[in-house]
């Protein structure tokens, strides 16, 4: 509830990690109507796809997740991994995947990084 109350106020169209936040608290139709919302705007922001990603992590769904991703990467480049820190924990139902050491190594980064525990951080 206290992160609802934080992303509440965020722009619905801009770039926010409410759409996430939303999905990760079970309301999945207001993660929905944001995401529509930001892929409407003309021209579309690059961060749509990541941000669906986010949502489809937050929803358990890896390979729809995945494949948001490779989409953000194929008309993006590497800007996905911008939107949210590599090593956060959203990212651990992928982390160890094929595919998202390739999204890494397309985008430049050792998929080393994205996996290697920080030290002092419990997941």
């Amino acid at each position: 509830a206290a992160a609802i109350r934080l992303v509440a106020g965020q722009s619905p169209t801009g770039m926010t990690n409410g759409p996430y936040v939303y999905a990760k608290a079970g309301d999945t139709a207001t993660a929905n109507r944001l995401l529509r919302d930001m892929a409407a705007r003309s021209p579309q922001p690059w961060f749509v796809d990541a941000e669906k990603a986010s949502v489809l992590l937050a929803k358990t769904d890896s390979a729809g997740a995945l494949s948001a991703l490779e989409r953000s990467a194929a008309t993006s480049g590497a800007m996905w991994i911008s939107f949210v820190p590599l090593r956060d924990p959203m990212y651990d139902p992928i982390r160890h995947t094929a595919r998202f050491a390739a999204l890494l190594r397309q985008a430049g980064v050792d998929p080393k990084i994205a996996t290697t525990p920080v030290p002092g951080i419990g997941r």
